[in-house]
């Protein structure tokens, strides 16, 4: 009686009698020795691996971990290029056999691909020791799934990795997502594919954004970077939806352009999810599911689903995002109804608003988080001449203003119609920037019985006034704004009015009327909420302190107004400013022109005017000249370095001049490694001298360095 003793090693028959035997015949034996022989067919890249190094490794680390991994990701994000990689360095006792899909239509074909690539039936492998690749699953997904599925289970030594747009959904499936690369890894992918096309190559301004743009997908900076044979980097950027449509002539059809990789993806959509791409499309930057209903004309959430697990959608918390080349797709093949329907959802979340003060914050808030989308439904109100281009307008503008950019904010105000909001918003643009003719003519072209519009006509028109200098004007127009506000269910604006009409008393010199206003606007603002405008107000109460020779009132006043606001370029010059004037009466002078200076830069970056009356008080008080050579902080570290104060060495403080000099370049804003380059140091050597020199100094940060550093240089200097 003949007893099974397993399965051929070769080709998976049944083995029988009494001896233990790896093989059932000779021919087996001779086949094994073959198989051991031949290479491994995963492909070699003549070009270079660039941008990976963490993904390469922890990708290994999975695969070597886990017998079923899937690289998933968008259309040209990398993943055969990085999987190849991965499988390069590894060498089961069988082999690394890599297997592509992407000419597979008919899924009922691929257990027959897989044998036929390894070279034997696949109930041989349950013997065998191998790493199976499997490329472009996605467009036979389940046919993919129910195979592998079956192979993990019955052949213990097998390890597949695969890639797909999305997962296999198996048990014990790892996924691993990769995305774009970031912009240092994407900037040394570009420059060394276009040296590849012409030697002469140098990294220029404009790759750094040219590869944003293309959301740091490798495929899409391979098709882009030949092109510098022919054209500077900032024509390629400017061409760049022409330019993706030709790459290498031996690549397969579906990466030969960026529009055929997105192509394939969305070929594997349902109808309704093609559907909800096209719609999508219109969206720029994240999106709420609300904004995904509204353009869709349906609840999207299953279509949302569908389109990320086809990695055309990347999911935050509680938002998503199109990358814009992946975006770039859906509008050539066409938005239908898209562009109206956004232009109506955003109109509907401001029309209830339409006759107050202003919109209230939170729902300017909101829209200043889609302020890209925005932007879209207003390029398609004026396009088509769609009344409802108004209030569009005017919540694009007001992301702008809250970003800083003024003139950005005044332009959009002037394309629209001239009525409403828009005239609100416009006199009070216009008067930041210094064009008190403009501002108070659009204030005075308001046409409205709507109390909270009236009251913001009002408001303009005092400013403007004030400018002007037309203080009795002013104050009557500033008064009747309040008398319709104090009857009108609007605090923020309320408090809006009563601080500007403070700051205006302390000008003309009425003390006790600002006081009143003050006082009164406080109450209102402190029980909203409502930071930056609530800033606002602290640095008008701060200045009262100052008026009063309170510097330590002003100076607490003025450091919690730039608590509350740190990053608005409007804003933060004004309070940076108070601890200046702050710090000079205090002799501290070079400190207080490194902070007047780098309020002055951020203005000017902004491109804003100052106040006139708070630009005379800072002439009077801080040296010129101390601020003309004193260097600038930038907006993102200007509060944390103004906020630290002046610091004072310990007694026994005293620093070495290695340490010194480190110190002065952490002043002058360079990084450690930076420092390291310009001392011939290594970063450690630096980072411990830093150390020695806050032990020594009693401070905590880069930013008390360097306010220490500059008081220093003002008392020695």
């Amino acid at each position: 009686m003949s007893v099974s003793t397993g399965r051929c090693a070769a080709c998976g028959a049944v083995l029988t009698g009494a001896r233990r035997a790896k093989y059932c015949s000779p021919k087996c034996r001779q086949r094994a020795y073959r198989d051991r022989a031949r290479p491994a067919t995963v492909r070699v890249s003549a070009d270079s691996f660039v941008g990976r190094d963490g993904d390469l490794a922890a990708l290994t680390r999975m695969v070597r971990e886990h017998r079923l991994v899937t690289l998933t990701g968008p259309a040209g994000c990398g993943k055969t290029r990085l999987a190849t990689e991965v499988a390069a360095g590894f060498s089961p006792e069988h082999g690394t056999w890599f297997v592509d899909l992407a000419e597979i239509n008919d899924g009922d074909l691929v257990p027959a691909v897989i044998a036929r690539t390894i070279g034997v039936p696949l109930v041989a492998l349950q013997s065998r020791e191998l790493l199976l690749l499997l490329d472009n699953c996605e467009h036979v997904i389940a046919a993919c799934a129910s195979i592998v599925d079956r192979l993990v289970r019955e052949c213990p030594r097998l390890t597949v990795l695969a890639t797909s747009r999305e997962a296999l959904r198996v048990p014990g499936e790892r996924t691993y997502p990769l995305s774009g690369l970031d912009t240092t890894a994407a900037v040394r992918l570009f420059t060394d594919r276009a040296k590849a096309a012409d030697p002469r190559f140098e990294p220029a301004a404009g790759v750094a954004e040219l590869c944003t743009r293309l959301d740091g997908l490798p495929l899409a900076i391979e098709l882009a970077a030949p092109w510098v044979r022919l054209l500077p980097v900032q024509d390629v950027l400017a061409r760049l939806d022409d330019l993706l449509t030709t790459g290498y002539r031996t690549a397969s059809p579906r990466h030969r352009s960026l529009s055929a990789a997105v192509g394939w993806s969305y070929d594997l959509l349902s109808a309704d999810g093609q559907a909800a791409f096209r719609a999508l499309s219109v969206l720029a930057g994240p999106f709420p599911l609300e904004m995904a209903d509204a353009v869709c004309g349906r609840p999207a959430l299953h279509l949302l689903d569908e389109l990320a697990a086809k990695s055309l959608l990347h999911t935050e918390p509680g938002r998503y995002r199109m990358l814009e080349s992946i975006r770039a797709h859906g509008r050539e093949l066409g938005t239908g109804d898209a562009g109206e329907r956004l232009a109506a959802w955003v109109h509907d979340q401001l029309a209830p608003h339409a006759e107050r003060f202003s919109a209230p914050p939170a729902v300017l808030r909101a829209l200043d988080g889609h302020w890209q989308s925005v932007r879209v439904a207003l390029d398609w109100a004026i396009e088509h001449n769609d009344p409802r281009q108004e209030l569009i307008a005017y919540a694009l503008a007001t992301s702008w203003v809250a970003r800083g950019n003024l003139e950005e904010a005044r332009r959009v105000l002037t394309r629209a119609p001239q009525r409403g909001q828009v005239l609100a918003e416009l006199s009070g643009v216009a008067g930041a920037l210094g064009d008190y003719d403009t501002a108070l003519a659009a204030a005075d072209a308001v046409r409205t019985e709507a109390p909270g519009l009236r009251a913001a006509a009002l408001h303009g028109r005092g400013a403007a006034l004030r400018f002007l200098g037309r203080v009795d004007e002013a104050r009557e127009a500033y008064g009747q704004a309040l008398e319709i506000l104090r009857a009108h269910d609007e605090p923020v604006a309320l408090g809006t009015v009563l601080n500007n009409s403070a700051w205006a008393e302390i000008e003309w010199g009425d003390r006790a009327a600002a006081v009143a206003l003050l006082d009164e606007g406080l109450a209102v603002l402190r029980d909203q909420d409502v930071p930056r405008k609530l800033a606002v107000m602290l640095h008008t109460a701060g200045t009262l302190a100052l008026e009063r020779g309170d510097d330590d009132a002003a100076q607490a006043l003025f450091a919690e107004s730039l608590e509350l606001d740190r990053t608005n370029p409007n804003q933060v010059p004004y309070s940076i400013e108070g601890l200046a004037l702050v710090a000079a009466r205090r002799g501290h002078d070079a400190w207080a022109a490194r902070l007047a200076a780098s309020a002055a830069g951020i203005r000017e970056r902004a491109g804003q005017v100052n106040e006139p009356g708070w630009q005379q008080q800072l002439d009077a008080a801080l040296d010129a000249e101390l601020i003309a050579s004193a260097r600038p902080v930038p907006l993102a570290d200007a509060a944390e370095f103004a906020l630290a104060g002046p610091v004072r060495p310990r007694p026994d403080g005293v620093l070495s001049e290695q340490e010194m000099t480190v110190v002065a370049l952490v002043a002058d804003g360079l990084t450690n490694r930076q420092i390291a380059r310009r001392l011939g140091n290594s970063p450690a050597t630096v980072a411990a001298h830093l150390r020695q020199a806050r032990d020594k100094l009693g401070v905590r940060s880069r930013a008390q360095l360097a306010v220490w550093f500059v008081r220093s240089a003002g008392d020695h200097g």
